[in-house]
């Protein structure tokens, strides 16, 4: 039976043998702790360097977006993460939200900031083991090298346009680099749609509405243009192509 017991130790696909949640943070501590003390600086910076319309960003050698293997050594986040690094976050959140994709930084700073709802090392998470895919990207983490900060100003939806400052960053001299802007549109006449869902019954035919809500066509339209947009702008002047 001991040999069984050791070969279950030995598949790394099974996580019942590895470092507990708790172990996985003690081990990384002095990188979490560098980590989430040049966020706030780089936002700092981020702030102090406006830009203009003609703004360009030239990167200082190859970058790679690669957030499922070694080769990663740039990875995107929005301003307002590194705003919310040691602060509860709230339920408003950013009108133009572009995380929706797998990549590294921004849940690996869920998994490590303690005033995260995520946080690992929460009661009743930390003493779980690590799964192999948490434990992966702890390890890939390490080998970012810059970020891209996408910085959305207010939203002007009397114009129906939002200008989005985009930033590189030194991860290792904590400071930018250069940034570009680029303005996305949307049809300011497009309205809030609201909306029920129905569910029916197919013995009787009965209707009844178990969920309302609501729809902004103009939000998601905006929504929409910004992220082509700020992306085709990423590609063009880092040579650097994010999935979107």
């Amino acid at each position: 039976m001991r040999w069984r017991a050791l070969l279950f130790c030995l598949i790394p696909a099974l996580s019942a043998c590895g470092p507990k949640n708790s172990d996985l943070l003690t081990q990384n501590q002095a990188w979490n702790d560098r980590l989430l003390g040049q966020l706030p600086q780089l936002a700092a910076a981020v702030a102090a360097m406006p830009l203009t319309a003609d703004s360009t960003c030239a990167p200082p050698g190859k970058l790679t977006y690669s957030p499922k293997s070694d080769a990663g050594d740039t990875d995107y986040l929005m301003y307002e993460g590194m705003l919310h690094i040691g602060k509860v976050a709230t339920e408003e959140k950013s009108e133009l939200d572009f995380h929706f994709h797998e990549g590294l930084i921004s849940s690996y700073l869920a998994w490590v900031d303690p005033a995260n709802q995520y946080f690992i090392g929460r009661p009743g998470h930390a003493s779980e083991r690590a799964t192999p895919l948490l434990r992966d990207i702890f390890r890939r983490v390490k080998s970012l090298k810059y970020l891209v900060i996408i910085k959305p100003q207010p939203v002007d939806r009397a114009r129906g346009d939002v200008v989005i400052d985009t930033y590189l960053v030194d991860l290792q001299a904590t400071k930018p680099l250069c940034g570009f802007s680029v303005t996305a549109h949307a049809d300011p006449n497009l309205k809030v749609e609201n909306y029920d869902v129905v569910s029916r019954n197919k013995k009787t035919g009965k209707e009844k509405v178990v969920r309302s809500g609501s729809r902004d066509n103009f939000h998601s339209a905006l929504w929409n243009d910004a992220v082509q947009k700020v992306f085709a702008a990423t590609k063009r002047q880092l040579h650097l192509d994010f999935p979107h």
